[in-house]
């Protein structure tokens, strides 16, 4: 695929508004990390299983790689700027953010105030080009009341 085409691709996907959410994991240092993506979606009800997408370039694809844990929290349209926080390359940032979350009875940082967070175990992985699909089983969920962060042709709305 040329150049081209792969500008083509992104600016074709750019066009299908999604959900915001960040995936968070636990360092091996006992860091928080996040990366924001909308590369998730559900899978199945019974058992209840999800699904993420990370690049093999990512530091969230070699955390989660190891450490077979991950969570998804969507989020409302009032974190922005969390979103713009996971979105920036990991030297990039100044400080970890962990009083932005609590943590799950299996130890995967939940985001507090988010519109809904769950906590994952891996169940099986999948090679997808350059990214894997985690796919995981749901332990925990909380829910909160809000309005969805959006993000279309490259920024972030909101609903109306």
């Amino acid at each position: 695929m040329g150049l081209f085409d792969l500008e083509l691709f992104k600016k074709a996907w750019g066009r299908f508004p999604t959900g915001v959410s960040v995936i968070s994991s636990v360092e091996a240092n006992d860091m928080i990390h996040g990366v924001t993506a909308n590369g998730i979606m559900s899978v199945s009800l019974n058992p209840l299983l999800v699904l993420i997408s990370l690049a093999h370039t990512s530091k969230s694809f070699k955390i989660i790689s190891l450490d077979s844990k991950y969570g998804i929290n969507i989020l409302n349209d009032n974190q922005q700027n969390i979103a713009s926080y996971y979105a920036t390359k990991s030297e990039n940032k100044l400080d970890n953010k962990t009083d932005w979350f609590k943590l799950s009875k299996t130890g995967v940082p939940l985001l507090r105030k988010c519109l809904s967070s769950m906590s994952c175990e891996v169940v099986q992985a999948y090679k997808a080009g350059d990214h894997t699909l985690f796919l995981g089983k749901v332990n925990e969920i909380y829910v909160n009341e809000g309005e969805p962060l959006l993000y279309y042709n490259k920024e972030f709305n909101k609903l109306i």
